[in-house]
C-alpha cells in the first residue's frame, strides 16, 4: 500500500500504539470497575459499529484518506472485511457477557 510504503515502519508502529494503549486502558478500567456486559445490549455495538463503518466509507471517498489501509472501498473486499470484523466483535461481546455472568454472578436480562 502507498501509505505504508511512504511511512514505512513508523506507520505500522502508529497502528499498534493507537490500538494497544487504548486496549490496555480499557482492560484496566474493566478490571477495576467490574462492569456488567449484557448480551441483550449487543445490538448497540452492532449499531455503532455500522455507523463507524459508514463514516469510514464517507471519509475514504471524500478525502481519499483511509483510516485502515485494507478498507479501500474500491471493491467488495471492504464489505467482506466489515462483516468479518463485525462477526468477530459479536463473538468477543458474547464471550464477554458470559464471563461477566460467571465472574460477577450477574444474570442476563431476558428480552
Amino acid at each position: 500500500d502507498d501509505l505504508i510504503a511512504e511511512q514505512g515502519q513508523e506507520f505500522v508502529k502508529y497502528l499498534y500504539v493507537s490500538h494497544i494503549i487504548p486496549f490496555l486502558c480499557i482492560s484496566a478500567e474493566l478490571f477495576i470497575s467490574k462492569p456488567v456486559v449484557l448480551q441483550s445490549e449487543l445490538i448497540y455495538m452492532i449499531y455503532y459499529g455500522s455507523i463507524y463503518t459508514v463514516s469510514n466509507f464517507i471519509q475514504t471517498k471524500l478525502t481519499n484518506v483511509r483510516p485502515y489501509p485494507f478498507m479501500t472501498w474500491e471493491d467488495y473486499t471492504s464489505v467482506i472485511a466489515f462483516f468479518v470484523i463485525l462477526l468477530f466483535m459479536i463473538v468477543v461481546y458474547t464471550v464477554s457477557s458470559q464471563i461477566t455472568h460467571i465472574v460477577n454472578g450477574v444474570k442476563q436480562k431476558q428480552e
